[in-house]
């Protein structure tokens, strides 16, 4: 299941491109995705969780102007804390995309995080992200 997430901290930077199709438009937003993520272990016995955050981005576009967007997404918020030794905690990125939503008109970023904890807590606050997307201007609205 994936879970909406409303971004926050967002920065965008648009630049007009000229592509084989003709005129088009790059949008670049950054910004940051908060979740709490915790996998929490007593024993030697290791316990993970995962996750998959889903976010609207910008641009939004009509129909027939997207060609592509990629993603980036890094986490940037972590606790954790050891409860004997040997402790053992992980965190990371398992993958990111972005895609087209036909229904909003914007982008999809969707995200997925896990965290992995042994004798101990492992917790993830924020996901910070980055998603470039190249998209034609239509013939009748010219840049």
């Amino acid at each position: 299941m994936a879970y909406l997430v409303v971004p926050q901290n967002i920065q965008k930077l648009e630049y007009d491109v000229t592509t084989a199709e003709g005129s088009g438009h790059v949008t670049v937003v950054t910004g940051m995705l908060p979740y709490g993520l915790q996998a929490y272990s007593n024993n030697a016995t290791a316990n993970s969780q995962s996750a998959s955050l889903r976010a609207l981005v910008d641009p939004k576009l009509s129909p027939g102007q997207f060609r592509r967007a990629t993603a980036m997404a890094a986490i940037v918020d972590v606790y954790f804390g050891a409860n004997a030794a040997p402790a053992f905690q992980q965190f990371g990125v398992q993958e990111v995309e972005a895609t087209f939503d036909d229904e909003s008109g914007q982008i999809v970023l969707r995200v997925d995080i896990t965290v992995q904890a042994q004798n101990g807590n492992m917790v993830v606050n924020k996901v910070n992200f980055q998603v470039t997307t190249l998209s034609i201007n239509p013939p009748n609205n010219p840049p």
